[in-house]
């Protein structure tokens, strides 16, 4: 299970894969610190 937090407006999304998160989160967004990733 991975947990994606949106910087820009605080909302958490949970994606059940992996995968799922990297389709859904643009990796120029996650370098720019638009979103924190973490997983269980």
């Amino acid at each position: 299970m991975i947990f994606a937090f949106d910087t820009d407006d605080r909302s958490l999304m949970v994606f059940s894969s992996e995968a799922e998160a990297i389709a859904y989160c643009e990796g120029v967004d996650v370098e720019e610190g638009g979103w924190s990733l973490f997983g269980k």
